[in-house]
């Protein structure tokens, strides 16, 4: 006869109730328990337990049991039960649990997916990482992924929760109570290798990687948990009545002015650029902060400076889709989502300079991954607080008062212009943009212009929006007056003329191969020495980013 693996025992209602439920997962929010329905003790001990014939005699034609079970129940011991439910033809769980608070105790419901179904939407990766973070941290960043699947069209979505064997159920529910505060779709739990040198104390709470395998790796960072409380209606996850339906790509990569890309191996670069470049890239690669981020001139990750760094990657043909560079542009990305706030504003205080930069890399990143759907929520969201602190005369000025700055504006445009080459809704018309931006980019030097960088900024910006391009004898003019010791303006001006081309190009080009060079040995090889005020990383993200001019984006206007 077969037995099962688990140890199911089954008991009256009334005794399971009288439990210990100190021993129960706490999760924050619970729904009622079901009355009238089997109740099954689970034991974490692995006690043999009921036939599968005495299991479908207690079952009867019952569809959803209550399962009682400690929260250190393993979540090998839990998966393997659910399985002989669903065999069962269970079509849903009710995890019995307690408040945090007090001894209140009430259920998580859990709908049994069908396992068989071969299509994966959103992949969530349980790992022990991070341990003592509150699985709720991610709530918000699920939220605005599901939301970018929703806005797709690509459901009916549904959640695949890949749960490391040697975890607990105290863990487990907390995760799927995560996962249902944020709205997200219907659930299938399948299990995950053991973590690495697993022991007998793991640590307390999972950690969530967001994404298939995954694509996206958002560090952890605490927020305010939920209210505990057992609400009147039923809370969890139902997948019984869902009907998968696999997701088509949503966006992943794009011709047009992104069609020159794939770095220095397409040939475009001469090679003593492109090896200048990919020993840039190398060493930010290899000095990536663990939370994904890359250090400011403080020391500390920092999202301008991430973002810049991204932009670079992406820059060089990579992106989250499996290549060499995914995982680092993975983290970089994360860091990026992690930084943003309820309302989207990403980094601390206001700058809408720094905002837009990096809206600007997520808006790439969204666009160039065939998993762009899982950005798209924070993408939009960033759009949203950009367009909502324009200046009163248009345009945008880095505090979001006052006149509206040329250089604030184009950092913005080019964010927004970006997310709309890649169907992202914008709120605002490329008409308006071009009307915030000066008609005559001022090229003069930085007592006409204010900040030397501003004129070739708007200059490559009006070429980026598709209105024209700079005269030759400007852009002649900017050729020989710019020198390329300036880490920002030699940005800008390479390519506001490559957009020129012509004989103003071939001028810059032969300055720009007399850029200082990057180290060439120590820990520091391939990056450039920082001015006062900036960081290494940043200094050698925007000289990778200039060097990249030649290929990383084709002529906008002929």
């Amino acid at each position: 006869m077969f037995r099962l693996g688990v140890a199911l025992l089954f008991v009256p209602l009334l005794v399971a109730q009288q439990q210990d439920d100190a021993a129960l997962p706490a999760v924050s929010r619970l729904g009622p328990i079901p009355e009238s329905v089997p109740v099954i003790a689970l034991e974490p001990t692995g006690v043999p337990g009921s036939s599968e014939r005495e299991l479908a005699v207690t079952l009867g034609t019952a569809r959803e049991v209550v399962l009682r079970a400690s929260a250190d129940t393993s979540t090998a011991t839990v998966l393997a039960a659910l399985d002989q439910l669903r065999a069962q033809q269970v079509q849903r769980v009710h995890f019995a649990a307690r408040l945090p608070v007090g001894q209140a105790t009430g259920a998580l419901t859990l709908g049994l997916a069908d396992p068989t179904t071969a299509t994966t939407e959103l992949e969530l990766r349980l790992s022990f990482e991070r341990p003592g973070v509150p699985p709720e941290c991610l709530t918000p960043h699920l939220q605005r992924m599901v939301d970018g699947v929703i806005a797709r069209n690509l459901g009916p979505l549904r959640l695949r929760v890949v749960v490391p064997p040697d975890g607990t159920l105290g863990n487990l529910l907390g995760v799927l109570a995560a996962v249902a505060s944020s709205g997200a779709p219907p659930v299938l739990l399948v299990a995950g290798e053991a973590a690495a040198g697993a022991s007998a104390v793991r640590p307390q709470r999972f950690a969530l990687d967001l994404g298939p395998s995954p694509a996206v790796q958002i560090p952890a960072v605490a927020i305010p948990a939920a209210r505990p409380e057992v609400t009147t209606s039923s809370f969890g996850l139902d997948a019984a009545d869902a009907t998968p339906t696999k997701i088509g790509t949503d966006a992943g990569g794009a011709g047009g002015r992104y069609g020159g890309r794939r770095g220095g191996a397409g040939g475009r670069a001469r090679s003593e650029i492109q090896e200048r470049i990919s020993n840039g890239l190398d060493w930010l690669m290899a000095n990536q902060r663990p939370d994904g981020g890359w250090a400011g001139v403080d020391g500390q990750s920092d999202p301008e400076t991430t973002a810049w760094i991204v932009l670079s990657l992406l820059g060089d043909g990579q992106s989250m889709d499996g290549c060499a560079a995914a995982p680092i542009v993975a983290r970089g990305v994360g860091f990026l989502m992690a930084q943003q706030n309820a309302h989207g504003l990403i980094g601390d205080g206001i700058s809408i300079r720094r905002h837009a930069i990096a809206t600007y890399a997520l808006a790439e990143a969204y666009g160039l991954s065939s998993r762009g759907c899982l950005l798209r929520g924070a993408t939009s969201a960033a759009l949203e607080w950009l367009r909502s602190h324009t200046c009163e005369n248009g345009g945008w000025s880095d505090d979001g008062t006052g006149s509206s700055d040329p250089l604030v504006t184009v950092h913005a445009a080019m964010a927004i212009e970006s997310a709309r080459f890649f169907r992202l809704s914008v709120g605002i018309t490329r008409e308006e943009l071009v009307a915030w931006l000066p008609a005559e980019p001022p090229l003069g030097d930085s007592a006409d212009s204010g900040i030397p960088e501003a004129g070739p900024a708007v200059a490559f910006a009006l070429a980026f929006l598709g209105v024209g391009k700079t005269p030759i004898g400007a852009a002649t003019a900017l050729a020989e007056r710019v020198t390329v010791t300036d880490e920002r303006l030699c940005y800008w001006t390479s390519y506001a003329l490559f957009q020129v081309g012509g004989r103003p190009w071939l001028d810059w080009s032969k300055k720009l191969a007399t850029m200082p060079n990057a180290r060439t040995d120590g820990p520091d090889k391939g990056s450039w020495d920082p001015p006062p005020g900036m960081s290494r990383a940043m200094a050698s993200a925007l000289r990778v980013l200039s060097l990249q001019a030649y290929y990383r984006y084709t002529k906008l206007v002929r």
